[in-house]
Formats: C-alpha cells, sequence, structure tokens
C-alpha cells in the first residue's frame, strides 16, 4: 500500500508521580506504492507514561504506554471525491521502548522502538525504529512556581 518516508518527533516529558509523562508529536510522509492510490502525511500528537530504568554503563531502558490523535492527510489525487475525504482523524494507542545511552552531561543517544494501533475499519498497526538525540533541560523557576 504505502512506504513511509523518515519522520520526524519533538516532544516534551516532565517527571508525573513515578514515572514520566510525555505530550509528543510525530509527522511522517508516506509515499503509494502503485499509481492508484494517493500518496499522504499524518501526524500523531500523543500523550504517554512510562517510566525509565537505569542500568549500568550509562544505559537506561524506558518503557511507555501511550494514547493520541492520528491525522492523515491525503494528497488531492484528481479524484472526483468529497474534499472532506482527503483528510481523516482517528484515535490510536500504542507502546513504546527505548534504549538510551548518556553520551555528554544532558544529551542522550536514543534508539526506539514502537508500536501503535490506529482505531480505523480496516485495522493500522504500525512498527516504527527510530534513532535520536536528546537533551535534558530544567524548567525555569517561573514554570515550577506556576505549577505549585
Amino acid at each position: 500500500y504505502w512506504l513511509a518516508d523518515a519522520g520526524i518527533e519533538g516532544y516534551f516529558s516532565t517527571p508525573f508521580y513515578f514515572g514520566q509523562a510525555q505530550f509528543g508529536l510525530i509527522y511522517t510522509s508516506y509515499s503509494a506504492k502503485s499509481d492508484e492510490q494517493p500518496d499522504f502525511t499524518s501526524l500523531l500528537i500523543y500523550l504517554q507514561w512510562g517510566y525509565e530504568f537505569n542500568l549500568p554503563a550509562n544505559l537506561s531502558l524506558a518503557l511507555y504506554t501511550s494514547a493520541g490523535l492520528y491525522q492523515m492527510n491525503f494528497d488531492d489525487f484528481n479524484l472526483e471525491v468529497d474534499p472532506g475525504l482527503l483528510s481523516e482523524r482517528e484515535l490510536s494507542m500504542g507502546l513504546n521502548t527505548a534504549m538510551r545511552y548518556s553520551i555528554y552531561n544532558d544529551w542522550k543517544l536514543n534508539l526506539q522502538l514502537s508500536y501503535l494501533h490506529v482505531f480505523t475499519h480496516k485495522k493500522i498497526e504500525l512498527i516504527n525504529i527510530g534513532i535520536g538525540i536528546s537533551k535534558t533541560f530544567l524548567s525555569p523557576q517561573w514554570f515550577k512556581d506556576f505549577f505549585n
């Protein structure tokens, strides 16, 4: 059906009870394998919660569960269809694991594996592999004061 191109993810994470809460966005574009199908882009807006376990040798393992909204925007494919059918928004749930290596101070190298189930009439299940770099920032005092 479709081939995923490289995507991009951004997120904010904060301690939440005995784990981490995370709000994030993932943008991905997909190319159709057939000329009879449109290409599309997706935007996943998610909330996830999980726990990070510290391991020896500057490593950590994080396990998360997530819920989100999966938006698909199909290219105008020169089809005579209702323009409302070119965009679809569905609920999603997923599992995510990440192996992290602390490379310098608050910088980490991340290797991630995630599973996402999108609740559409025809089942969509996505498995993604990601690699990236993250940096931890301390919250400014005004931000802490606002939430306390």
